[in-house]
Parts: structure tokens; sequence; C-alpha cells
């Protein structure tokens, strides 16, 4: 299995590469600027959040759009983070 770093990493390039202006926070919320840290990627344009939870035996990802953000114009780059 990938390391968390490692998984928060491409999840920073992905988003990133797909023009995303982000603010990056740490599990506990603290601000970061080291994607590798990095467990919460907030896109600063449409108000929306991706986390990478992790406990001791699983990892997910959850997304939670802005209010006015259609889904359809995220789903190619949450497809990239999926894949």
């Amino acid at each position: 299995m990938l390391s968390s770093e490692l998984v928060a990493e491409k999840m920073f390039k992905i988003l990133k590469g797909n023009g995303h202006d982000l603010k990056l926070f740490t599990a506990e919320g603290s601000d970061t600027v080291d994607p590798s840290a990095a467990r919460r990627f907030y896109m600063t344009v449409n108000g929306s959040m991706i986390s990478l939870d992790e406990t001791e035996n699983t990892r997910n990802i959850k997304v939670s759009l802005g209010a006015n953000v259609d889904h359809q114009l995220l789903k190619d780059t949450l497809g990239q983070i999926k894949g």
C-alpha cells in the first residue's frame, strides 16, 4: 500500500495540474505548504474540499462540494484522483 504522504502528494499534483488554486491543511487543521503533510485540500475558487481521511486500518478520500458547484465540473479531476 502507498504511504499517506505519497497519496497526498499525488492528490496535490492532480489538483494543481487541473488548474485549481489550493489551500492545504494537515489532519489537525493547521495550514501547511508541504503537500505530503496535507490531508485536506481546499479549492479556493469553488469552495470545495477534498480530504484524505485515515484510521489505523483504512484510508478514504472524501469530497465536500461548495454550495454552488456543479459536480460535473469536477468529474474528470475526481476520476483522476480515484484512479
